[in-house]
Parts: structure tokens; C-alpha cells; sequence
């Protein structure tokens, strides 16, 4: 899955709450850059997502402060208000959703700052070691910016009407060293530069019941649920290892697409299943990545069975 900015939004001396103006999208990464934060921060969220820091505070020694924060959305909705601890009322943000961008680092995040007035403003190299990666810079100062480095794109504009501030973002597809500058009107300023991994795109088994008991000559069924990781949306197709003689398994349906979805899978023995105890494997494969479910099997005969019922019974 390629990584693509969905949305963004920068509002001026935003106090201390943002409210969306769209409605962001469950697995999607939402980051969050301030300026002129000068104190420890925390972020919560009207739908309860767990948010990290992924920059601390970049100081230029007179006043000027850049802190970033990000969230894996497990849960969204319209109208979603971040708020934030320690947010003056001079303070600015930026808001951006991206997909198929994950909140790993690529490396360690750069920091740069300078307490003398400079025009070339830069906060140093990075250097990735994954070929997709979003690239995130940030820079705050005293005046107004031009000149971005070739190759970033602008994300938004941060202005309390005292201090401003640039977010800008490259999408890479090889590695590299990367190093980003803007122009000032000659100002003091802090900036920071962090790379984040591209998600990787995979998808997730489980088979409902556990287990199951059916007598020899008939049979049960099972639930094989798929759910995508990261943007997943390959066929993936459900077979079974490990069935004792006498019993055969089918699905309906035989495959499951769209990444994500149910399969019914359905065992079915003859009257001279196998006694004993056996481990089924339910394998889903899209051809490149596999996975297996262990499901646990017991057979036993009659002997086993409480008031001497004739025939065997075969637990799955």
C-alpha cells in the first residue's frame, strides 16, 4: 500500500483543542505539529486513540518550540476534537491524516536549532534504511519562510501572529540521505526531521469454535475470519492439513476477497472416521504470505461414552 496525504488542516492559535474538519479514516495515521509549546504535552481524542510522541521539544534558546505527536486510529468519527495539555494561547498546529504510513521510525529523528539570526535554515541530514518512507519536517521561528528544499511539498502553515512555523513532507520510494532547508527573512529558529515506515500490508486468521464434537457419519462447521492489516486487499484462499481418514472439509466461499471477510468451513466424517486424537491446521494463503490456525481434534469410541451408546463419536 502506497503512502498518500488524505487531508490536512492548519489552524492559527488554536487554544487548547483542534476540532477536524473531516472525518479521518480508522487505520489511517493522524500527526499532530505545534509550535510554541514550552511544557510536557499529552493528546486524547474524542474517540479514545492512543497517542505517542514522535519529536520532544526543539528549542532555539529564545522562545520557539516544535513537538509532534501521532495516532493509529482504531476509532473515528465526525466532529473528532484533539486536545492537548500545556497548549497556550499562542501556541499553532497542524493536523494530517496520511494512509499507508505507520507510526514506526526509520532511524532516529534530527534536530536543529539555532539561537543566532541565520537565512538558511536546515535541522541536518536523514538518512532511511526503508525504501517507502514519509519524510516530516518541521521548522518554527521568529519571521515569515520561503525557499523549500527541492523535493518536500508544503503540508501547512503555522503563524500565532508572533512565531512562525512550515510542516512539509516527502514520500520516498528508495532509500537515501535526506536533508531539508527553507530560506528565512533572517530569523532565529528550531526544526526537526524524523522518517516513518510505510505499513505493511498483511492480514490476520482465526477460526470460531475452538473445537467441536460431532458423532461418526456427521459433521460441524467453522467460522474462518480474514481481516486486513495495513491496507490489505489481496483473495485469499482457506484450505485445511491434517484431517483424519474419513473426514473431508469444504468452503463456502472458496475464497475470500476484498482482503478481508468469512469463510464457512465445513467438516464432514464417515461412519468409520479414525479414532484418536489429531491437530488440524487451517492454512489461508494469497499465493506470497500464508498463515496457519492450529484446531485441535479428538476422536473416541463408544467405550468413552457415558451409558454405552453404540458408534464412535469423533470431537473436533
Amino acid at each position: 500500500m502506497s503512502i498518500a496525504l488524505v487531508n490536512e488542516q492548519s489552524p492559527s492559535a488554536a487554544g487548547s483543542s483542534v476540532t477536524l474538519t473531516w472525518t479521518p479514516v480508522v487505520g489511517n495515521l493522524l500527526i499532530f505539529v505545534a509550535t510554541e509549546i514550552t511544557q510536557a504535552t499529552t493528546l486524547t481524542d474524542t474517540y479514545g486513540n492512543v497517542w505517542s510522541s514522535i519529536i520532544g521539544g526543539s528549542s532555539n534558546g529564545v522562545g520557539t518550540y516544535l513537538q509532534a505527536y501521532c495516532s493509529v486510529l482504531t476509532a473515528t468519527g465526525a466532529g473528532m476534537t484533539i486536545t492537548i495539555t500545556n497548549f497556550g494561547s499562542s501556541a499553532s498546529a497542524c493536523v494530517a491524516e496520511f494512509s499507508g504510513v505507520s507510526a514506526v521510525l526509520d532511524g532516529s529523528q534530527v534536530q536543529g536549532y539555532s539561537s543566532s539570526n541565520t537565512t538558511t535554515q536546515s535541522p541536518g541530514t536523514i538518512t532511511t534504511t526503508n525504501a517507502n518512507d514519509l519524510i516530516l519536517v518541521a521548522f518554527g521561528g521568529q519571521n515569515g519562510y520561503s525557499g523549500l528544499s527541492s523535493g518536500f511539498t508544503l503540508l501547512g502553515t503555522l503563524n500565532n501572529g508572533n512565531h512562525w512555523g512550515y510542516v512539509a513532507y516527502q514520500i520516498t520510494s528508495s532509500t537515501g540521505s535526506f536533508t531539508p532547508s527553507i530560506t528565512d527573512t533572517n530569523g532565529t529558529w528550531a526544526a526537526f526531521v524524523l522518517a516513518l515506515k510505510a505499513t505493511v500490508s498483511n492480514f490476520t486468521v482465526s477460526v470460531s469454535p475452538s473445537s467441536e464434537t460431532v458423532v461418526q457419519g456427521s459433521g460441524t462447521t467453522y467460522t474462518v475470519t480474514v481481516a486486513a492489516i495495513g491496507g490489505y486487499t489481496g483473495t485469499v484462499t482457506p484450505s485445511v492439513l491434517g484431517l483424519p481418514t474419513g473426514a473431508t472439509a469444504t468452503f463456502s466461499p472458496t475464497t475470500i476477497t476484498g482482503g478481508a471477510g468469512t469463510s464457512t468451513m465445513t467438516i464432514s466424517t464417515t461412519g468409520s472416521a479414525t479414532v484418536g486424537t489429531v491437530t488440524l491446521n487451517v492454512s489461508c494463503t494469497d499465493g506470497t504470505l500464508t498463515h496457519l490456525v492450529a484446531l485441535p481434534v479428538l476422536v473416541i469410541n463408544a467405550a468413552a461414552v457415558v451409558g454405552g451408546l453404540s458408534g464412535r463419536w469423533l470431537s473436533v
